[in-house]
């Protein structure tokens, strides 16, 4: 009898080890998902990721006159965004299967990622990441996600599926600079 006790034990202790949740999971952000023009609100965060595009070459208003280029492709993604707590900065997250993009910094202070968001003012612009071609004409489920903190574990995320073998690689794209919206 100790004898079937003790197996029992062991085996349940075998069960509960192997439905633990990997440490990944256990970590893992909250996707509040949207679809493009939906607005979603998260713990910290409301966002409308209003479009979603895929360019060779961007270029700022006539008025700034940068112009990027790379050598792959740029995704491009125009979104509002307020914070709902305390003012914090936008940091945006491409995924793709097991790769992670982070929004490019070579917007400058033109990019909503550089931008200083305010609980309750909303404040639209761009964030960009720059992706290979190749990943640009064969992914058909990228994931855009958007937060506030560039640490996104047990964290919430504004976030929607794109797929990017759909969307048209535009020659060049215009974007314009960061700005608050009135309320």
């Amino acid at each position: 009898m100790v004898w079937l006790a003790s197996l029992g034990v062991l085996v349940l202790a075998g069960l509960v080890v192997a439905i633990e949740p990997p440490e990944q999971a256990e970590q893992a952000p909250f996707f509040v998902e949207s679809d493009v023009g939906q607005q979603a609100t998260g713990r910290n965060i409301e966002a409308t990721i209003e479009n979603v595009q895929l360019a060779s070459v961007i270029e700022l208003d006539a008025f700034e006159g940068w112009r990027g280029t790379t050598e792959g492709v740029w995704v491009v993604a125009t979104l509002t965004a307020e914070t709902r707590i305390e003012p914090r900065s936008l940091t945006g997250f491409l995924l793709i299967d097991d790769l992670e993009f982070r929004g490019s910094p070579r917007l400058d202070l033109d990019g909503l990622d550089s931008w200083q968001l305010l609980p309750g003012i909303p404040t639209s612009g761009a964030v960009v990441f720059e992706i290979p071609r190749e990943l640009a004409e064969t992914t058909t489920s990228a994931r855009l996600a958007f937060g506030l903190n560039p640490d996104w574990r047990l964290d919430s995320l504004i976030s929607t599926t794109v797929d990017f073998s759909a969307l048209p690689i535009e020659n060049e794209l215009l974007i314009a600079p960061a700005a608050r919206v009135a309320p």
